[in-house]
């Protein structure tokens, strides 16, 4: 009874000391302070509150001064109840954050703070409460987490990781595990820090240099070695004191991985189509942009002095014109084309002369030409395999190419000379048109010989009786050599029927005996010869079985002066000859020999100086 007695004289003389001058100063002092402020007594009565508490209550301007908080706000009187008696055994209490609802039902957020404070004496005389309101820095909080959230949602998913280093630099965070945290970029395991390019990137980072897309190799336990590429910026607070870096890190391994490979890829195609016999470039806007070793070698040059050079410094300067309307037509068209080209040695200019086959090509997302080259004349010399081989096709196909367009031109005068003829009077006239018509039909037999010659006339094989055809010819063939040279037959009975074109037959044989009479000015001996014979050549007797084709082999041998092995060589190419000038000049042998490949069989020649020639003809049997 005393007690309450003291404590309720010790509220009344507390009560009585704010309503004082000096008290009015203070409730004052309070009533206009910017925070949430309140005073209570010992039995949690108002002693003093400030308006911001008012204002955050809503209790406007009733007065409270003696009246118990748990009268004035009954919905805090359980949470008061126990902060009032913790504090009143001396204890201090406090909030960082907290909800509070408003009495408009909001919801906002404070800050709070519980003290006991101290009479004259010593002794608590009650409570002080402070108290803010926090609602905008929790929902500038909650906007910073949320976009924290989805910031390390998005760090763990990107391709780039993000990472951040303190002024000591060592890492704060780097990754989606933050597994470096702590260490400097040398104390990584796995890393070298003697490596020269690392070096170099440790001093920048010293100097507190910004740095971007630097590549570095890690070799990690159990997962080999990985590749990064990292790229950082110097941070410096507002006084430009360096503070540590921030930057992302990509794990690049995959791509250097490809590139490797890549890399490995091209080093075996190059030494692929360095080991081609042939030239190989790429030409692409009037410029060399790619190469082989030999095409290099052909010109005298190094590969990479080739490459990016324009098609002037390269070309001859008479063929610039010609090889750029070639590549273009090429390219345009795409189809693949061929041409003669002359180059320039690069040591001393002197003319390679040069086979191209043109292919279009795409080329770096553009059209270009794929070149592919044999040298006919490389630096001075032949090259003569490939003269052999390609100029027989190449001349064919010129003939057959001339021959087509004559042929064409023939047909018309042939059809106007026919319906001509008939309408002349018997005359000079007539006799002239008849002769003009006799001479265009034997340029149109010259034009079928060449186009067959050049692959381009179709031949008209059928089965015939090669012996029949030979003693049917027999007259001619002795009217065609003359009377000085015996013509002699050894015709092998039974021999299987050939299959082969009737007309060529009979014109290669009148070819051959041609040939065989010119090789024997003063006269001599003509023996025409049939056997059976397999297509490898080999002849066979009658009845014997073999495994290749059968075939027939028809022979003109003469008694001539002969040839050197040397002569003998080149005999069938075309416009080869030993006559001296003005003499008989052609593609004799050269036309026999493309006619039998045309037909499945072949032509061969023996010939020995002074003795004689003998030219055979490998005939394929009929299959019927």
């Amino acid at each position: 009874m005393q007690a309450d007695e003291a404590g309720a004289s010790e509220s009344a003389s507390t009560l009585a000391l704010l309503r004082g001058e000096r008290g009015g100063a203070l409730r004052r002092c309070i009533d206009v302070a910017p925070v949430e402020l309140a005073m209570f007594d010992r039995e949690m009565c108002y002693l003093a509150a400030s308006r911001a508490y008012r204002d955050r209550h809503g209790l406007g301007d009733q007065e409270l001064i003696g009246r118990c908080v748990y009268d004035v706000l009954p919905a805090y009187a359980p949470r008061c109840r126990e902060i009032h008696e913790r504090c009143m055994t001396g204890a201090s209490m406090h909030c960082n954050a907290e909800p509070f609802l408003r009495p408009d039902g909001s919801i906002e957020w404070q800050r709070w703070e519980v003290r006991p404070w101290h009479d004259s004496e010593g002794r608590i005389g009650g409570i002080v409460v402070f108290m803010e309101d926090i609602t905008e820095q929790q929902r500038t909080l909650a906007d910073l987490t949320e976009r924290e959230r989805r910031f390390n949602q998005l760090t763990h998913v990107a391709a780039d990781a993000y990472w951040e280093m303190d002024r000591n630099l060592r890492f704060t965070r780097c990754g989606r595990d933050d597994c470096y945290v702590g260490l400097a970029p040398w104390e990584i395991p796995g890393l070298d820090p003697e490596a020269p390019t690392l070096r170099a990137h440790f001093a920048d980072l010293r100097a507190h240099r910004s740095f971007r897309d630097f590549e570095f190799p890690i070799d990690e336990a159990g997962r080999g070695r990985l590749h990064f590429a990292i790229s950082g910026q110097a941070l410096h607070d507002r006084h430009g004191e360096f503070v540590g870096y921030r930057g992302v890190i990509r794990n690049i391994t995959a791509r250097i991985e490809a590139e490797e490979a890549l890399r490995a890829s091209e080093a075996r195609q190059r030494t692929l189509i360095d080991s081609i016999h042939a030239g190989v470039f790429i030409a692409q806007d009037d410029r060399f942009v790619f190469c082989n070793r030999r095409f290099a070698d052909m010109l005298g040059a190094d590969e990479r002095s080739l490459q990016g050079a324009r098609c002037e410094s390269v070309v001859a300067p008479d063929d610039v014109v010609l090889f750029r309307r070639h590549c273009d037509r090429v390219a345009e068209t795409g189809t693949s084309d061929s041409a003669y080209i002359t180059c320039q040695h690069q040591c001393d200019a002197a003319p390679v002369l040069l086979l191209l086959h043109a292919a279009p090509i795409d080329h770096d997302g553009r059209p270009g030409v794929l070149g592919t080259v044999t040298a006919l004349r490389e630096h001075g010399r032949l090259e003569e395999p490939s003269r052999r081989t390609q100029q027989p096709e190449t001349v064919g196909r010129l003939a057959g190419d001339i021959a087509h367009h004559f042929n064409n031109l023939l047909a018309v005068i042939l059809g106007n000379l026919e319906l001509l003829s008939p309408e002349l009077p018997d005359g000079p006239l007539w006799r002239r048109a008849a002769l003009a018509l006799r001479s265009a039909q034997r340029g149109a037999e010259l034009t079928h010989r060449l186009l067959a010659f050049g692959g381009r006339q179709p031949l008209r094989p059928e089965t015939l009786d090669v012996n029949k055809l030979v003693t049917d010819l027999a007259d001619i063939l002795r009217e065609t050599v003359g009377e000085a040279i015996a013509v002699e037959m050894a015709l092998q009975p039974h021999l299987p029927l050939a299959y082969v074109d009737r007309a060529q037959l009979e014109a290669a044989l009148l070819e051959l005996a041609s040939n065989a009479r010119a090789a024997m000015p003063r006269g001599g001996r003509i023996v025409i010869e049939t056997a059976n014979a397999t297509l490898d050549g080999t002849p066979s007797g009658i009845g014997e079985t073999t495994a290749f084709r059968p075939g027939i082999m028809l022979a003109v041998t003469d008694t001539g002066v002969g040839m050197k092995p040397s002569v003998t060589e080149h005999a069938c190419e075309p416009f080869f000859t030993t006559a001296e000038t003005g003499q008989r000049v052609g593609l004799g042998l050269s036309m026999v020999s493309g006619f039998v490949a045309q037909s499945g069989g072949r032509l061969e020649l023996e010939s020995r100086e002074g003795v004689g020639t003998t030219a055979r003809l490998y005939l394929p049997a009929s299959r019927a």
